[in-house]
């Protein structure tokens, strides 16, 4: 996570192409793109999930093993690219990187952001204590689109494809978020 996000604002304003090597000497075997295998890495959330773990006296290292690899790309490419999408106005301003950018287009993006939700779900599956790694996903898919910038027209195909994935879980998250920050 410290390494991405090093290559990641190392990245801002400047040459992406070593971000790029790094993202791909990761070698994850998926059908994500670089960018998305780096968003993957600079996450945190996997090493929250991996602590929440830790604390469980019964887990085991193929716990852990498996929790990783369920977080690692997908979710962690999740959180990072949601948080892209609704600071993307402000970073391109800023001068900051950002990860929505690399995408050809919003349908493009919409695409992927499902592809992305639909291999977490799967990955979740079969995780101890599946329902807590729903709920998070869930969560962070709920907040970020709760935003006023994640609500804005642009964003409706990723939002609707996005939610097509996490179902009712994350609709009721949004609602409860922008309730939340509107309420």
């Amino acid at each position: 996570c410290g390494e991405g996000q090093a290559h990641t604002h190392a990245a801002a304003g400047s040459d992406p192409r070593p971000l790029e090597r790094w993202a791909e000497s990761l070698g994850t075997g998926t059908a994500c793109s670089w960018w998305e295998v780096a968003a993957g890495a600079s996450s945190s959330v996997a090493a929250h999930a991996l602590l929440a773990l830790a604390a469980d006296g019964r887990a085991t290292a193929t716990d852990a093993e498996r929790v990783d690899a369920a977080y690692f790309p997908s979710i962690g490419a999740l959180t990072v690219l949601l948080d892209d999408l609704v600071d993307l106005d402000e970073d391109v301003a800023m001068g900051e990187h950002n990860y929505i950018r690399y995408y050809a287009d919003d349908r493009t993006l919409a695409k992927r952001v499902g592809a992305l939700a639909d291999a977490a779900q799967g990955a979740i599956a079969p995780l101890p204590r599946r329902g807590r790694h729903e709920a998070i996903l869930a969560g962070v898919a709920g907040f970020y689109m709760a935003q006023p910038t994640g609500r804005a027209p642009r964003w409706e195909p990723t939002r609707r494809r996005l939610l097509e994935s996490l179902g009712t879980p994350a609709r009721v998250l949004m609602t409860l978020s922008r309730l939340r920050c509107h309420g």
